[in-house]
């Protein structure tokens, strides 16, 4: 969070967007009027002086010392000042959020999952949500039949949630025509000193509740990178691995972190829009990832994906949605030994067109499902707002 700059105020708006960078990039895309919106960017700070004065002012003489949080006290001030009748987010597991309605009880808050969380038991989510009460929200748009579930089961009030598959991804239109044989892997890398990465934790857990080191993370990228390096030439197959980046200056570190496992001679590719990244993965016979989100919209969009899901959060393999139905399946696994991995890749880039569609809906409350161009979710946003 940095402050970028300063205003005397805000207007009144029908609609506040919380963080910008992450929520405008569908909320610009619902056929709402802009000027009928406020966007505040809480990563780089713009002060609203009146308001925050104001609020300030206005909790000293209610002798309110409830709000310790001073990021808390600039989103109440702002939320104070433009008055809306609707707040919007992307941003599903800010627990700022979820609190919102402790202050504000009328407006209504709706969130839009940008990501998916895990599914698992209570203490996987509690890091981001358990530390306060009265966590409440109007309405939750989720990507999963199992987030659904997951939140009618525990401690999150949210009054309504509606199952939309991934609002970006659905957007996008779906370009079906496959060029080559190529197998992708898709790098879940984030910024750290990857040369001294043992000395560095991340946000993940082990079994003790102790967060683990970069280390211990990303150092299985060496041994799955190796073993698909060997499975493409084995298979007659193209090897590839799709970054992260968005830009070129966080592609080089990437492509430098990946020099630094010994892989820089494997092909590397990354796209700086969501639309290029999309478009470009869908023409991939096979992809291959540990867990990530954009891992599950493309299969969403009918790509053949594989999940090798050995990243560990709160000491449990997270393959999502598919550890309810085993450690290991048609498409997915949580096998570090080799010998067992090999045979399940082996069958994954065999399976037909009637395969996929048999679990399709087999696995139906784990797949997100794909809304084009996002008419249901539209249509739900409308009735909520109505």
């Amino acid at each position: 969070m940095k402050i970028q700059n300063l205003k005397w105020k805000c207007e009144n708006r029908r609609i506040l967007v919380l963080d910008e960078r992450h929520s405008t990039t569908f909320i610009k895309k619902m056929n709402f009027d802009l000027e009928q919106i406020f966007f505040l960017n809480m990563h780089s700070l713009t002060i609203y002086v009146l308001p925050l004065v104001k609020f300030a002012i206005k909790k000293l003489i209610t002798v309110d010392f409830s709000i310790k949080n001073i990021k808390a006290l600039y989103l109440l001030s702002i939320i104070d000042a433009v008055n809306p009748s609707f707040i919007f987010s992307a941003v599903d597991n800010n627990k700022n959020y979820w609190l919102l309605k402790n202050y504000f009880p009328g407006i209504k808050v709706f969130l839009f999952q940008n990501g998916l969380r895990g599914i698992g038991s209570l203490k996987t989510r509690e890091h981001f949500y358990l530390e306060g009460e009265n966590l409440e929200v109007d309405h939750i748009f989720v990507m999963t039949k199992n987030e659904k579930q997951w939140y009618a089961k525990n401690n999150l009030k949210a009054k309504y949630v509606h199952v939309c598959g991934s609002i970006k991804n659905n957007e996008i239109e779906v370009n079906s025509k496959v060029q080559g044989s190529t197998l992708v892997y898709l790098l879940q890398y984030k910024h750290h000193d990857y040369l001294k990465s043992d000395q560095q934790l991340s946000r993940y857990l082990n079994a003790s509740g102790e967060f683990v080191s970069y280390e211990d993370i990303y150092g299985k990228n060496i041994l799955i990178l190796e073993a698909l390096e060997d499975f493409c030439k084995r298979n007659t197959l193209d090897f590839q691995i799709f970054g992260r980046a968005k830009d070129p200056e966080t592609a080089r570190e990437e492509r430098s972190y990946l020099e630094h496992l010994g892989f820089g001679h494997i092909s590397y590719k990354f796209k700086t829009t969501e639309v290029e990244t999309y478009q470009y993965l869908d023409r991939m016979a096979f992809i291959v990832t540990l867990s990530s989100t954009l891992g599950h919209e493309m299969l969403s969009r009918g790509r053949p994906v594989f999940f090798w899901g050995v990243r560990h959060w709160a000491g449990k393999d997270q393959i999502f949605g598919y550890g309810q139905f085993g450690v290991r399946g048609e498409f997915w696994t949580i096998d570090l030994d080799l010998a067992s991995v090999t045979p399940l890749l082996s069958r994954f880039i065999a399976f037909t067109a009637s395969d996929w569609s048999t679990f399709y809906e087999k696995y139906s409350a784990a797949i997100l499902p794909l809304d084009s161009k996002n008419i249901r979710f539209n249509r739900a946003l409308q009735r909520a707002m109505s």
